[in-house]
């Protein structure tokens, strides 16, 4: 459960992709209705307190109600100065975020790069150990696992397998159902269609999985007789 409200994001790697974005998780939701989403799209430097300022100034002058629950920055790298594997800079960054923070009571989501290994974020071990929460987000062709590798005040959740679904020109990521692995690739494929969805026909079901008619034919009975999607009336569903 998340508490929902206004969301200002700082898209420093480049606007031009985020209106595509929106309105694919807008298409795969089902939701027609304005999304109070605000982007910031240039970076802000969070090491410099003369600019989180005037960011704080901006997001009030923009009059949203209530105040934001998340400030989302895209990237660190991007949002900072300074060698971002130093300790004194990356402190500066630290306490832009905090300053952002407090002044919200909010949460401040970090997008950042893993190093070459690949085992932990990129830079300064000062990031890491000023999180309430880590997450690392590994992909594998369709595929897409989160895995919380710190909590600071809970205990760590389970990792989160997601599916890539092509929607809209873009892709959103959509939640598998746990169990998957006794599925074929077309099966999960018809299933991830029906999950991104309020319910289909079958004739909907099958011009959107773009299977071919036999292949989805077998992949519908199958995920009915594991009841991974259940048939209501002329409509199938999760």
């Amino acid at each position: 459960r998340v508490k929902q409200g206004p969301v200002v994001y700082i898209y420093a790697e480049g606007v031009s992709g985020a209106a595509k974005r929106l309105a694919a998780l807008k298409h795969a939701y089902g939701y027609d209705h304005a999304v109070p989403l605000y982007f910031v799209p240039t970076s802000v430097l969070l090491t410099d307190p003369g600019q989180v300022r005037d960011l704080l100034a901006s997001i009030a002058e923009l009059g949203i109600t209530p105040a934001p629950v998340m400030v989302i920055v895209d990237t660190v790298a991007r949002c900072m100065v300074g060698d971002e594997s130093g300790v004194e800079s990356m402190g500066l960054f630290i306490r832009g975020c905090d300053t952002i923070r407090e002044a919200f009571a909010c949460l401040v989501l970090l997008a950042h790069h893993a190093g070459w290994a690949n085992d932990r974020s990129r830079g300064s071990t000062a990031l890491p150990g000023a999180l309430d929460t880590e997450i690392t987000v590994e992909r594998s062709g369709e595929e897409v696992v989160l895995k919380n590798t710190k909590q600071t005040n809970a205990l760590e959740f389970p990792p989160i397998t997601l599916e890539a679904i092509p929607t809209a020109g873009s892709i959103t990521f959509m939640e598998v159902v746990p169990g998957r692995a006794d599925l074929t690739k077309n099966e999960r494929h018809a299933l991830t269609v029906v999950q991104a969805s309020d319910g289909l026909t079958a004739t909907a079901w099958e011009e959107g999985s773009g299977l071919a008619k036999g292949s989805f034919a077998n992949a519908r009975t199958r995920l009915l007789t594991l009841a991974y999607v259940k048939q209501r009336k002329n409509t199938y569903e999760i």
